[in-house]
């Protein structure tokens, strides 16, 4: 006895192959991902950092407190990994850095309040890449100078910037 398969049975099938490779496609492609972020993260070098007192060009608020200087941390860094859709994460200690700015040479961010400053003494620079659950050593430590010892420079001087 012959049996005929009917058009959407074998339209459901077809669907449901597809559906396994997908998801095996995909499967591929996050550990491709995870291959590609571990030799990125293996391939970044933190060379140095700069510490700079700076004059800000405006005052900063930031909860009911008015900044007029700041702290100017300039990572040197190697071989940084580039994506333009998605946020790589840095750290010094446990203290996420919320904001960042980008220069030939690596990254700055702002310190605007000196008991935080004082508390991220000798803590640990780490980075997590874009989907990575993980944050990993850049194999360096944030060594606090005598503040006293640090003149002001103009903030533009410090991350390159033109009036």
């Amino acid at each position: 006895m012959a049996y005929a398969l009917s058009p959407l049975l074998i339209l459901l099938v077809g669907i449901g192959l597809t559906a396994c490779e997908n998801q095996n496609k995909g499967n591929a492609d996050n550990k491709a991902a995870e291959v590609y972020q571990k030799q990125e993260q293996d391939t970044m070098i933190l060379k140095g950092y700069d510490l700079k007192l700076v004059k800000l060009d405006y005052p900063v608020m930031i909860n009911e407190s008015s900044y007029e200087t700041a702290w100017i941390i300039k990572l040197n860094l190697s071989d940084m990994p580039t994506y333009y859709s998605e946020r790589i994460d840095f750290f010094l200690g446990d203290y996420q850095i919320p904001e960042y700015g980008g220069w030939e040479g690596g990254i700055y961010f702002k310190v605007y309040d000196e008991e935080l400053l004082r508390r991220l003494n000798n803590a640990e620079f780490h980075c997590r890449l874009p989907g990575s659950s993980e944050a990993v050593s850049l194999d360096s430590r944030f060594e606090l100078p005598d503040l006293g010892s640090l003149e002001m420079i103009d903030e533009n001087a410090v991350i390159g910037r033109k009036n």
